[in-house]
């Protein structure tokens, strides 16, 4: 295991699992994990999570965690426990945060032995009954929204969080960014193209109509998402004479498309991790909000509403008429 700040281990640190699985989710949760790292002795923590969050990639240059620890993919009922225990005896950390209501990485923490064992409680026994330190959230907390339940989770505890997340980066990877697209064209606009779940992916067949009508405005476009994104781009696109000029392909790590959002003069696409990082790094995000609300958290996020609660009912008009008064000046990058 690759720690990020060069902590091959979480012996000794506190450990604050999650155990969501997205950019996103990743990204709400870094000011509480700053506020538990600020309260440890070493002001650092380690960070348990799955590998779909990204953290290893988007945590590099984060100084308050020491280390990430891969967590194993879900498995029905209890069958995750001894996976969870095996890792935590391996793991030796000094305490434990179980940044969830799920019982099994409590009761794993337990039988491993962790000595201090903290988490969401919520009034459900079946977790409290293995911490060992309060104070717990109330049971009705239990329904809020995530982001929500990290505010009450703050609260309690007494942290004194801005959810604003203001993410670092290795300045020596966005100078190298910078130096590969100088010269190119501003505004620098991304437009990404997927998201995790299939009901928050807009129709890419909508994109290209989308680029036609601020083609005008348009300085360099950067298209941004995985191969399987990039493929039906380019079927969408092919043939078409009312693309802009200059248009990118960015598929990289997403240190890299950290480093590139920060650059960019403003984010458009729908909710997802990209989304997310994009309001971390500074940089206007306008995200495509179907069955979704808007996540409140960061004065970067904007919205683009559906018209029937589906991710289907953002139409090309929202769209462009949302982004039009992002491309009327550069944006100075943070």
């Amino acid at each position: 295991m690759r720690g990020v700040q060069g902590v091959s281990s979480a012996k000794g640190l506190p450990l604050v699992l999650m155990v969501c699985r997205g950019v996103g989710d990743l990204m709400w949760h870094l000011p509480t994990f700053r506020a538990i790292a600020a309260r440890s002795p070493q002001g650092k923590i380690a960070l348990a999570v799955r590998p779909t969050t990204q953290a290893r990639d988007l945590l590099k240059a984060e100084p308050s965690i020491a280390c990430v620890v891969d967590l194993p993919q879900p498995q029905p009922d209890a069958s995750q426990i001894l996976p969870y225990a095996r890792i935590f005896r391996r793991e030796k950390p000094a305490s434990i945060w179980v940044m969830e209501r799920a019982p099994i990485p409590s009761f794993a923490a337990f039988l491993a032995g962790i000595p201090e064992r903290h988490g969401y409680g919520m009034g459900s026994r079946k977790q409290e009954l293995w911490l060992n330190a309060p104070p717990y959230m109330p049971r009705n907390t239990r329904k809020l929204q995530r982001i929500d339940k990290l505010n009450a989770f703050d609260a309690v505890h007494g942290f004194k969080v801005d959810r604003e997340v203001n993410l670092a980066l290795d300045p020596q990877v966005v100078a190298k960014v910078a130096a590969e697209f100088a010269g190119r064209p501003r505004p620098w606009v991304v437009f990404g193209v997927g998201a995790s779940e299939p009901w928050k992916v807009w129709p890419v067949d909508r994109t290209p109509e989308v680029v036609a009508r601020i083609r005008d405005r348009i300085g360099t476009l950067f298209w941004f998402g995985g191969p399987g994104e990039e493929e039906k781009v380019r079927e969408v696109t092919a043939g078409r004479d009312d693309q802009p000029d200059t248009v990118m392909w960015f598929n990289r790590s997403m240190h890299e498309g950290a480093a590139l959002l920060s650059l960019a003069d403003v984010f458009i696409g729908p909710d997802s991790g990209p989304m997310n990082v994009a309001a971390a790094v500074g940089t206007p995000a306008i995200g495509f909000y179907g069955p979704t609300p808007l996540l409140q958290y960061s004065r970067h996020l904007h919205a683009v509403y559906s018209r029937d609660g589906t991710i289907d009912g953002v139409t090309v008009p929202d769209v462009v008429e949302s982004l039009l008064p992002f491309l009327q000046a550069e944006r100075v990058a943070l």
